[in-house]
């Protein structure tokens, strides 16, 4: 997905891979990931490092896309791909430092 020859195709890569993560839901058994899971994991991760570049154009579309993945893989699978990144003494701040 990184290459150039992708690059002007760009958003309707990235509606079919919104396709492939919608019907690729089904589990075969309860205990087991979903085929997306198994076979699409990747794009999660490769969506996420394009997506924050600054010449990448197409936001909107990944955005898209990574909205497909949370509803089909859930979000505890997608932010063990794409972290917050938010470190432990980020998260808690108190009003005396802000102010």
């Amino acid at each position: 997905m990184n290459s150039i020859a992708f690059a002007r195709a760009m958003p309707e890569l990235l509606t079919v891979v919104s396709a492939l993560f919608s019907n690729l839901r089904y589990k075969p058994s309860e205990a087991s990931p979903t085929a997306a899971e198994s076979l699409l994991l990747p794009i999660v991760s490769q969506l996420g490092d394009m997506r924050i570049q600054k010449g990448f154009d197409f936001k909107e579309a990944a955005d898209a896309t990574l909205s497909a993945a949370m509803r089909v893989l859930g979000p505890e699978v997608v932010f063990k791909m794409l972290p917050l990144n938010l470190e432990p003494g980020v998260r808690y701040v108190s009003c005396s430092t802000i102010f």
